[in-house]
């Protein structure tokens, strides 16, 4: 319980309760939630100039004090009574955006924005803030939140049902916003604002293009898609978008209501006849009024969209010079293309600069050489224009004269003829080779060795020596060592001597001869020296 100043008169006391008993007693004295209709009853020109300037402004509108009564009283009203057409169309929309995003429709994505009813809880929450209705904002804040828990889960598990996930351009589009989406979210925020103060026919089509031009729920969808397939960047840029014109909204919403004076509204009335002194919303609402109600005042209550317009305002600025950058190497890349002879024969080219990364890809119809040097061009220039190392590929597609000499018959050309060994070479190798593998302890010593040049890939050895023959198995390795000393594929032919005497007994005259024969024959034949 709070009692009633002692110094406050019955009219500046309100009563806010149930109706039937008062439950707490404020003294507006003190009060600045409300203080606006009681200022105005001061006797000093200087304090009563802001108001009327406000109440000429929504004159001229035709925003009359019953007018903005009735629309504070609609919201409070109509937070329960509309709350199962609010879900539903809620769900509707997520659906809507989700699959337009994920087919990449623009037009499915506009039908969503039309339906989304997100706006709606959004401006009650700037209204609360500017009129200091706690009821109003604690229903609009919950419902806010809820909805962006719902829409997000929702998104996230279609995401995960879809058979294919890929990152469209509309799903990219609400990956990057710059302080631009931070001003368009201000002129809708003033827009939605004036479709509220004079609901009516004739702001129906400034509702539905602000329905359009906000971004609201297909952001929320994006993070959903990014949290169900796992990219972090896209539910983080959507995510920040989202932020933005929430923040956008909320602040100039609510500036919007305070220029047209519905600070003036006694929502007292409405808020009891909406709250149950046993439900937890009122007992919530009492907690805040009793802590922030008796010394808050509009500037107070707008220092937190303020706050949060500044702090998403730093990313977004960043943001926006990304984007600047981006265009700029892009323009200058494609004046580039334009002024380079061989680039503009391209047939076909593909430029793309994102997140400070910059591809080129060329087509060209010319030789693979002249594809090269315009490699190399275009990599320094580019370069030197972005500021980053870029990544150029430029293909070669030859034209009909290169096809016609690609395709033109040629004769074969001839083999070249077997070129001769040197025999010096060959022969200085192989008395090395001998010299280190040649069993002369066991096969005795070397006559001559006999070198045949059969063919210039395989030669024959002829080996003539004293002693006896190397054998079956010694033959192969002595061949193996010697064409790993020559340098050529060569085959041992094992000769082998036997020293002997050729003698006759007296009387026998020449029977010697027989012998000696034998070994002039050998030596003959081996062309022994």
């Amino acid at each position: 319980m709070v009692a009633a100043s002692a110094h406050a008169t019955p009219d500046e006391r309100r009563v806010w309760g149930d109706g039937r008993r008062e439950r707490i007693v404020l003294d507006t004295a003190v009060l600045s939630w409300l203080p606006a209709r009681d200022l105005m009853t001061s006797t000093d020109p200087s304090t009563n100039r802001s108001p009327a300037v406000r109440e000429q402004l929504a004159q001229a509108f035709a925003v009359t004090p019953e007018g903005r009564t009735e629309v504070v009283r609609g919201m409070l009203d109509g937070h329960v009574r509309q709350a199962p057409s609010y879900w539903l169309q809620l769900v509707l929309a997520m659906g809507i955006a989700t699959l337009g995003l994920v087919l990449n429709s623009t037009g499915v994505i506009i039908g969503a924005m039309l339906i989304a009813p997100l706006m709606g809880p959004i401006v009650g929450l700037a209204m609360g803030l500017a009129i200091g209705s706690p009821l109003l904002v604690l229903r609009s804040l919950v419902r806010v939140l809820g909805s962006i828990v719902v829409v997000v889960g929702a998104a996230a598990l279609i995401t995960l049902a879809l058979p294919f996930q890929a990152v469209t351009s509309e799903i990219a589009a609400r990956t990057s916003p710059t302080v631009l989406d931070l001003l368009v979210a201000m002129f809708c925020a003033f827009s939605a604002a004036f479709t509220t103060m004079r609901p009516g026919s004739d702001t129906v089509s400034t509702a539905a293009g602000t329905s359009i031009g906000i971004s609201l729920v297909p952001p929320l969808c994006v993070v959903g898609f990014g949290l169900g397939t796992s990219q972090a960047h896209l539910a983080s840029g959507a995510a920040l978008l989202f932020v933005a014109n929430l923040c956008s909204i909320l602040l100039f919403a609510s500036v919007t209501f305070l220029l047209f004076s519905f600070d003036h509204v006694d929502f007292e009335a409405a808020e009891s006849a909406n709250l149950s002194r046993r439900s937890p919303v009122y007992r919530a609402a009492s907690f805040v009024w009793e802590r922030f109600g008796s010394h808050s005042s509009p500037v107070l209550r707008l220092l937190m969209p303020v706050v949060l317009v500044a702090a998403v305002y730093v990313p977004l600025r960043q943001a926006l010079g990304e984007v600047s950058w981006e265009v700029q190497v892009r323009s200058s890349l494609h004046k580039l293309l334009s002024d380079l002879p061989l680039a503009q024969r391209a047939v076909r080219s593909q430029v793309t600069v994102d997140r400070h990364q910059v591809h080129v890809r060329l087509v060209v119809v010319a030789g693979a050489e002249q594809a090269e040097a315009l490699q190399r061009t275009l990599e320094t220039q580019a370069a030197a224009i972005a500021g980053v190392t870029p990544s150029v590929e430029v293909l070669a597609v030859p034209d009909q004269a290169a096809l016609l000499e690609a395709t033109r018959v040629r004769p074969a050309p001839l083999p070249e003829p077997p070129r001769a060994p040197d025999v010096g070479e060959l022969r200085r190798r192989l008395d090395a080779g001998l010299a280190r593998s040649w069993p002369a302890a066991v096969a005795g010593p070397l006559v001559t060795v006999k070198l045949d040049l059969g063919s210039p890939d395989r030669l024959t050895a002829d080996l003539v020596h004293l002693g006896p023959p190397l054998g079956a198995a010694a033959e192969p390795l002595l061949a193996a060592a010697l064409s790993e000393a020559v340098g050529v594929t060569l085959s041992v032919q094992d000769v082998s001597l036997t020293a002997s005497e050729a003698s006759a007994e007296a009387g026998q005259g020449q029977g010697w001869l027989p012998a000696l024969g034998h070994a002039v024959e050998v030596a003959r034949r081996h062309a022994l020296p």
